[in-house]
């Protein structure tokens, strides 16, 4: 469940913009990307509150109206979702772009409603106005209701026909979360070569490339994802920081998932900040501990090659000798 609702927030930036147009829903605003990471994790109340921050502030409020409408909706609030959407269409002015999102939330609200033939309709008039990408209606919880009606699933393949790079994404990712990582990765590199500016590709082909046990090739793709999103969350950091930590180079992992924390990975934002919390923590202590026995064979080797240091611990056992040699300093 919660991979996919990770797959409903993590993308939303990416997923609501136009081809070949500037994007439709500010992904590179800070507020937005606040908002996005507390979706994340499904807290709410924090995403809520970074909502009516940025409302205050930021000067198209539409898109973040829109946010506060779909997590309105998750959590069963129809009529704040129906509230949260006439406030959100009092800010769209002749935007084509953000009346494309509104529409997606609209679709939204029918779906909780029970009512696939009017979601589908708002779906077809997001489309319509630049909306193209299969993301939203495929993975979004709030569709839930009615993705099995015959009216959204004929909408789902007229989408699925375009075969933009947003399909092959969309089919590439479907198929890694059924466990088809080899022809995951063939629908990425398609996505990748259709639209060479999205990084989500280098991100999932990289997770295909770790489930298939080859990390160099993974490191690869995750170093690209990062390249062409700096400033976007702290994912790809956190992965390259794991794989340095399974190599069992715990000093370059630490400082990727120190990295990541700083990044995006807040310390309120659940499961993806309590894995690289934990992994940092452990690389921290194996980094100790090598560091120590390093320095434990280095003594015994010193010992072995330097005369006794004080006469009076010369006839002492070996071991005894080494304890004084670690926690001694005169000995040292």
């Amino acid at each position: 469940m919660r991979t996919f609702l990770w797959m409903s927030c993590v993308l939303l930036a990416a997923a609501l913009q136009g081809q070949g147009e500037p994007p439709c829903f500010d992904g590179g605003s800070p507020v937005v990307r606040r908002v996005l990471a507390y979706m994340e994790d499904s807290l709410y109340a924090y995403a809520q509150e970074a909502i009516r921050e940025g409302v205050a502030l930021y000067p198209d409020r539409s898109r973040l109206l829109v946010l506060d409408a779909v997590i309105e909706g998750r959590q069963g609030n129809l009529e704040r979702m129906q509230e949260r959407l006439l406030e959100a269409r009092l800010h769209l002015g002749g935007d084509s772009c953000r009346l494309a999102v509104w529409h997606y939330g609209r679709a939204q609200w029918h779906a909780l409603r029970g009512r696939p033939t009017a979601a589908a309709r708002e779906l077809a008039a997001a489309r319509s106005l630049g909306f193209g990408d299969l993301w939203r209606p495929a993975v979004e919880p709030n569709f839930d209701a009615v993705r099995g009606a015959p009216e959204f699933r004929a909408l789902l393949e007229l989408w699925d026909e375009d075969k933009t790079a947003e399909h092959w994404l969309a089919q590439g990712v479907a198929r890694w979360r059924r466990g088809q990582h080899t022809e995951a990765l063939a629908d990425l590199e398609l996505a990748a070569e259709l639209d060479p500016r999205n990084p989500w590709p280098a991100y999932f082909k990289g997770v295909c490339f770790l489930k298939l046990q080859t990390p160099a090739e993974a490191r690869a793709h995750f170093e690209r994802f990062i390249q062409q999103t700096p400033d976007t969350l702290g994912l790809g950091w956190f992965f390259l920081g794991k794989i340095a930590f399974d190599e069992g180079d715990y000093e370059q992992a630490f400082q990727h998932l120190q990295t990541a924390l700083e990044r995006h990975l807040d310390a309120r934002l659940g499961a993806s900040s309590a894995e690289a919390l934990r992994l940092a923590t452990q690389a921290v202590r194996r980094l100790h501990g090598q560091r120590r026995r390093q320095h434990q064979r280095w003594l015994q080797a010193r010992a072995r090659l330097q005369p006794c240091p004080d006469p009076l611990t010369c006839d002492l056992p070996p071991l005894i000798r080494e304890i004084l040699l670690l926690f001694i300093p005169e000995y040292l």
